[in-house]
This record gives C-alpha cells, structure tokens and sequence, in this order.
C-alpha cells in the first residue's frame, strides 16, 4: 500500500511542477499524451486478468504497477481547467489566447487646459468722467475672447463642448475708487436655450462662479482656432459718488477672465490628429512549452485583431516589429498582406454622430492564406510580439465629418489567437515518471528471479500513434540503469492509434493487443536498483507524413484506459509469498 501512496504522490508531484498558466500543458499535452505513455496510477480498478501472459512463468508473481483511465471530457471539468479552452458543442476542442494590445480613455488623450484673457474698459465717452457729478455716466460696453484649445490633438476645430462642470474666475482691479456693477455674459455659454450672464459687484477684487450642465459653443473663425466671446457693460453707480476724475480715453478698469477646470461630457467638432505609440509588448502561449521536439502543425490557426470603439473619430492603427518569440529566445516575423502596415493599415470603425455611447466593434482577421502564421506556429512559440502605432484623423480634416467624444469614451483593441485543436504532429516528445521501487516488488535478491516481463494493455481514444520507451534510473534520477526496449525499431513498443471506423468523423477507441517485454538475466540484474520508471513517447498523428498529410481533430469526450504489470519466475518456493 505505501508503493502506492508513493506512486501516487509521484505522479501528481510531476503533473504539478511541469508547468504553470493552469497547466495547458497538463490538459493536453499531459492528459492526452502522456496519459497515452502511461500515468503510473494505481487504482482499485486494474483487472488483474490483464496480467496474464502467454510467458509460462510458474512458480511466479504477478503485481500490478499502474493503472490509467483519462477521460478529456471529466478532466475538463475540473476547476482548474484553463481560460484557454473553448469545449463546442460536439465536443470539438478549440485553444484560444486573447490579450489587450492596447487601450486608451478619453481622458488620456484629451482634455481642456486652463485658459484666461484680460481686458480693460476705456472712458471712450469723449470727455471726462466726473465721479463726484450726481448724473450718471452713460454704461460702457465691450467685448473680449477667450481662445480654447485641446491637450492631445496637433490643432482643433471644436463646435460645442457640454459641460459636466466648469469654473469662471473674475478678477477686477482699478485705480480709480469705483462703485458700480460689471455685467458680464457671454453667448456661446447657454443652458437650455438661456444665455449665460452675470453681474459683479466692483467692490470685488476676486469672483468664482462654478457652472453646470451648460454647453459651450465655439467660434471657429478664423481656421483652427476655438474662440468663446464674452461681452461685458461697466455700469457706474451715481448714488454713490466718488472725488475722481477720469480723463477721457485713460483706463477706468482692469480685469481678467479666466476658464478654470473644466469637466466634460462630450466634446464636438474637428478633434485634429493625435498620434498614438505602444512600446513592444507580448502576450504568452503556453501551449507549445512541453513540447520538446518538434511541433503540433495547427491547420486553421488565426490571429484577429478586435477593436472597441466609443470615439466619434477616425483611428488607423498599424502593428510594428511583429513576431513570434521562439524558446531559444530567437524571433520569427509575422508578415503577409494582412498584416496591418502603413501601405495596408487597419482602419477602425467608429460610431457616428447618432450612436453617440454605443461600442462600436471591427476586426482583422491573420490566417495562413493571408500571413505566415502557420510556419511561425511550428516554431513552437513561447509568446508573440508586437508594437502599435496609430493615428486619429489619419485623412485630416473631412468636410461634413464632425468627430465627438465622451467623457467616457475608450478605444482598446484586443488580439485572439485561436487554434481549432485539429492538424497533424510529428515527434513530440512527452514524459511521465512513475515510483517503480523493485524491492518493493521483490526484497529478496534478485537471482532468485529467473524471467521477469513488463506487460501494458493500452485502449487508445486518441489519433496519434506513440512509439513508447521506459528507462529506470536510480533514487538520485541521474543514472540510467537500463530501458524498457533495447531496440528502437522495435514494432512492439508501438500503441496504433485510434481511428474512425464508423464514418462520423470521430475516432473509436481502438484496444491494442498487449505489450510484453521480457527481460533478460543481466537486465534484470541492471534494475535491481532502480527506484523510477520514467516513460517517454514519440508521438505522432495518424498519416502525418502523407502528402498532404492527413488533418486529425481532437475532442473533449476522447479516453484512454492503459495498465502495467511486472511478472516474475522465481526459483524459489513461492508459496513463501
């Protein structure tokens, strides 16, 4: 029982530390190969008339060494099961890899800087202006602009900005002992059809006036430029009389406006050009990380480009230095015409001026026909990488096209590796180490054995064919004591794989007959110290090397059930046992 317990903590300890990422490996790499090549766990299940043997061993000892039985759909549902897997209906299994490229709100990329003028009102009665004089001095009107632009856009034409929130700050300042009022308005800042005004008292030095909820139009004359007016009247109070003289044509007041925070909701108009610029990224693929030789050939992978669009405007974007991330760290470059370029970039779509709010989704799909995707995947990528490089307004400014944005617009475009878990493979090499102690078999010296075999029986769900090898190593895992076959084009060590003997396009399991090793004196002499097993198996999909070869597909209702035994003739009397 404590072989057991060992050969169980054996083999959950491999499956744990072969990989991290939920294990993608695990599920498939794993589970569908080397469950093949034999898990190494027992369970009350194993049938022990499997141990039977056409070698005549008598007297003899039958123990049983492991026992499997994976099936991909109840491995699936386990908790642990990856983001990446997408299970169809039919149980077609897909890998899928989806990454954020980049991603930007509106207020990264535009907002509305403090602005402020100042102006002055002149006696431009045509005489003095007598404070002391009862009569009232006739109202002084004049007018004064403030210019507005946008932080992020190269130049702007802006029509109307709605307002969230917004600050006025008035300042007044005179040489002059005045009393009065100054009334200021301006309009281009209305709410619900009203013209914004104000009046202020000339005593104040300082005046802030916080407003919501208004909308603020522009004056786009001259060419880019956004100017909003304000119109003011200085209006004297003749009930207070002051000592001073103003001379005609002196300054009666100074003061300044100035736009302080301003909080949008949206903003309309021509938004000008903004570049955009993401440093080189990657997102990883942790499917190929336990393959060791050579490659799963995937025959429909591609690589969409998803954008999500809530900005009223144009957006190109382009993709720069483009490859894939080999494991020796090497780069392979992903090129084709449907790589978004400058001679062919991707244009995104956008909402319109009636769907201000919604999202508004475009794609680019990289296939084999359009790139060469298929040949970088059998690199065995470890990530992809990819810079961005984009524009807004990339034709300039377009007559009758007004672009808008929201406080809460965004802009992200997403890349989707997907890969239909269908293709052909060749030499991938898997491992599995099983606890094989041999005194726990036989503590007694090993010359009392005469003959020893190994027997598997294998039932195959899977369409790959795995050419398998065991070697026994010692308890430090370093020294190789011996192996299952000496001979590598031996036909016995082949599990044939399973394939579709009714025509719905599925595999049926397939019970290959038994595989027996026998071994000889001196071999079993080699293992009487081994402590693992360590199982590794070549694998390949059925007629990978036909031309074409032929594409075989994976579902999550595949199994396999598998089952080792070691048999022994002993010289001794074996009813000791």
């Amino acid at each position: 029982m404590n072989s057991q317990l060992e050969q169980h903590r054996g083999f959950f300890s491999f499956i744990t530390t072969m990989s991290k990422d939920y294990n993608i490996q695990r599920l498939f790499l794993i589970c569908i190969l080397q469950c093949i090549v034999l898990a190494g766990c027992i369970k009350e299940k194993f049938d022990p008339d499997k141990l039977d043997t056409t070698f005549e061993f008598t007297p003899g000892v039958a123990t049983p060494l492991g026992y499997i039985q994976y099936n991909l759909e109840e491995m699936l549902a386990d908790p642990s099961t990856p983001d990446h897997l997408i299970i169809q209906n039919d149980k077609f299994i897909i890998l899928e890899y989806e990454e954020e490229i980049f991603s930007f709100t509106a207020s990264e990329g535009i907002s509305i800087p403090e602005v402020s003028t100042s102006a002055s009102i002149q006696n431009n009665l045509g005489y003095p202006i007598d404070l002391g004089v009862i009569s009232p001095a006739p109202p002084i009107t004049d007018t004064t602009t403030i210019s507005l632009d946008l932080q992020g856009p190269d130049y702007s034409e802006i029509d109307s900005i709605q307002v969230d929130t917004m600050e006025l700050i008035f300042t007044i300042n005179s040489s002059y002992n005045l009393t009065g009022n100054l009334e200021i308005y301006s309009p281009g800042i209305v709410k619900n059809g009203a013209v914004w005004r104000t009046k202020i008292a000339l005593e104040n030095e300082v005046v802030t006036i916080g407003l919501e909820d208004y909308t603020i139009i522009l004056n786009n004359e001259p060419p880019n430029v956004n100017q909003l007016t304000f119109i003011y009247t200085l209006t004297l109070d003749p009930d207070q009389p002051g000592e001073d003289i103003i001379p005609d044509g002196e300054t009666i007041l100074d003061f300044g406006i100035r736009l302080g925070t301003v909080d949008y909701n949206a903003i309309f108009g021509y938004l000008g050009q903004m570049m955009i610029e993401v440093d080189a990224q990657s997102f990883p693929i942790s499917f190929f990380n336990s393959i060791v030789e050579g490659t799963f050939h995937f025959d429909d992978p591609s690589l969409t480009l998803i954008s999500k669009n809530t900005y009223g405007i144009p957006i190109q974007v382009i993709i720069t230095d483009f490859a894939a991330v080999l494991k020796d760290d090497s780069r392979m470059a992903i090129t084709g015409n449907g790589v978004p370029s400058a001679s062919n970039p991707f244009n995104i779509d956008y909402p319109s001026l009636n769907q201000v709010g919604e999202t508004i989704y475009d794609s680019v799909k990289l296939t084999s026909l359009n790139t060469n995707l298929f040949t970088v995947l059998e690199g065995n990528p470890r990530e992809i990488s990819f810079g961005v490089e984009g524009m807004t307004n990339p034709k300039g400014k377009i007559v009758n096209l007004k672009n808008f944005v929201t406080k809460d617009s965004y802009f992200s475009v997403q890349a989707r590796l997907t890969l239909p878990f269908e293709g052909y493979a060749e030499f991938m090499l898997v491992m599995d180490t099983l606890r094989f102690d041999f005194e726990d078999f036989y503590d007694n010296p090993s010359e009392e054995i005469k003959r020893l075999a190994f027997r598997l029986n294998i039932t195959n769900g899977f369409p790959v064919n795995v050419y398998l090898q065991g070697y026994f190593l010692d308890e430090s895992m370093e020294i190789r004591l011996d192996s299952l076959f000496d001979d590598m084009n031996d036909e016995g060590r082949i599990v044939a794989a399973a394939t579709d003997t009714d025509g719905d396009e599925k595999v049926d399991p397939y019970e290959n007959e038994p595989i027996e090793i026998e071994f000889s004196r001196e071999k079993i002499d080699n293992i009487s110290g081994s402590k693992y097993l360590i199982f590794t198996g070549r694998i390949n999909t059925t007629n990978f090397d036909a031309i074409p070869p032929d594409i075989v597909k994976f579902y999550a209702d595949y199994f396999l059930d598998g089952e080792i035994g070691i048999i022994a003739d002993l010289e001794v009397n074996t009813a000791e046992y």
